[in-house]
């Protein structure tokens, strides 16, 4: 599934966990820019610390996968794939970029 902010791909083993979980036949996935605040309330000062020492003033991005009202998070061991443009900055090291994945 291609997106304005990227593209998402699900594999058959995840497709299959999705389409489990779908009890009332709609699936929603949504992508959207992630509030970073209410996403680290419980979190130590530290790991708050690290995650904005990492994210840098970038973007981050919330994925979300519904289907029947309910969040999907576990896809029976199959692969969900997430893909977003990004441009680095100038001096930025290319290397060091990191994703953080929670579900």
């Amino acid at each position: 599934m291609k997106v304005s902010r990227g593209q998402i791909s699900l594999d058959k083993q995840a497709i299959g966990a999705v389409h489990g979980a779908a009890t009332s036949g709609t699936v929603n996935i949504s992508i959207r820019k992630a509030d970073v605040q209410a996403a680290t309330q419980g979190w130590t000062p530290a790991a708050k610390e690290a995650l904005e020492s990492a994210v840098s003033g970038r973007l981050v991005f919330d994925f979300t996968i519904t289907a029947g009202g309910k969040t999907v998070s576990s896809f029976n061991g199959g692969t969900v794939e997430v893909q977003v443009p990004y441009k680095p900055a100038a001096n930025e090291d290319t290397n060091a970029n990191c994703s953080l994945l929670h579900c």
